[in-house]
């Protein structure tokens, strides 16, 4: 990778200083975006989205340890180097930010060489733990017999097997299609504004049930959407599907548990209790423990004690597992 495919915010609002440290990135290549405030920079960071922070410890009423504290939630969440420019030499300084968790620190004199060797490990390491994450998240949800796929706002740009056995297109998408496209939205008039509000950031997931595809009025769907937040900045959304009525195509013992399959199983299971059946019956919908706090009106910390008496009583690592465990045995007696 070129320093130029590479870029970095300069946070420094010394003029004198950031001409310096500026022409310096400027010549060894990088595109380098400035900013003149503790506002401006909390701003670029969290929209702009650099490969690399470089900033220097004197921010005037500021510091660069908490300038890192200000900017450490969104560091941290996307795995973004950071680097802090000290005045001189300070082993005391250096320890201190270690602890911080900041990556890396310069300080003069500069020496051309030494600092681009420095940035572009930085770099480099970033861009690898990327692209580790987006190719164990594609890995993983191939895997799961569930309809996924990954869209960009509106833009569904991929999708995994089951998602396009279920959609009717195994040969997958030619071209990107939108929600709106694929799913009818206009059938419920609150859901378009529970998609506009989720599409707007207003809420981080949104689930919708009833769902008709619009080529296909047989099936209902449950569609849960939610923001992606682990560091993979390319992926924003992703999406999944379960039918309630219908499941051909998905294997799992031969076919897909649905909520339906799981009613009708739980009538003859007796060693889970009651709401242990209700959170089982929701989590294999494919609502995330903090929907189902709400829709059962519990405390997701509960919610949490639930899923673990049933994987205990079951004896499985996983929800998947419990469901198969119970339509194998659902006569199951737990020991005392």
């Amino acid at each position: 990778m070129n320093n130029s495919d590479s870029q970095v915010l300069l946070i420094e609002f010394s003029a004198n200083r950031k001409k310096l440290l500026l022409q310096m990135l400027l010549d060894l290549g990088y595109t380098v975006i400035t900013v003149q405030s503790v506002e401006a920079a909390i701003q670029k960071a969290l929209s702009f989205s650099p490969d690399l922070i470089v900033c220097v410890d004197d921010l005037g009423e500021y510091t660069g340890f908490q300038m890192y504290n200000m900017l450490e939630q969104e560091i941290l969440k996307k795995g973004i180097p950071f680097i802090l420019v000290l005045g001189e030499y300070s082993s005391d300084e250096i320890l201190m930010g270690e602890e911080l968790g900041i990556d890396a620190f310069l300080f003069p004199p500069f020496d051309q060489e030494t600092v681009d060797n420095i940035l572009k490990s930085r770099i480099h390491k970033f861009h690898a733990s990327q692209s580790i994450s987006l190719r164990y998240f594609k890995k993983l949800y191939e895997l799961i017999p569930l309809g996924i796929f990954i869209a960009e706002n509106r833009k569904i740009i991929e999708g995994n097997k089951f998602f396009f056995n279920l959609i009717g297109n195994g040969e997958g998408l030619s071209t990107p299609v939108t929600l709106d496209d694929l799913f009818d939205f206009s059938a419920n008039p609150s859901y378009k504004i529970k998609l506009a509000r989720f599409l707007n950031g207003i809420t981080k997931s949104s689930c919708f049930n009833d769902l008709k595809l619009k080529n296909n009025g047989d099936i209902n769907f449950r569609l849960s959407l939610h923001y992606l937040e682990n560091g993979i900045p390319d992926l924003k959304i992703v999406g999944t599907i379960i039918p309630y009525s219908q499941d051909d195509g998905l294997p799992f013992n031969g076919r897909l548990i649905t909520g339906a399959d799981l009613q009708q199983d739980m009538q003859e299971v007796s060693f889970l209790t009651k709401r242990e059946q209700e959170v089982l019956k929701l989590s294999a919908e494919g609502l995330p423990i903090k929907l189902i706090a709400s829709e059962l009106k519990i405390s997701e910390r509960t919610v949490e004690k639930h899923r673990s008496n049933i994987l205990h009583k079951t004896n499985s690592g996983n929800i998947i597992e419990a469901l198969a465990f119970i339509r194998k045995y659902p006569h199951h007696k737990v020991a005392e």
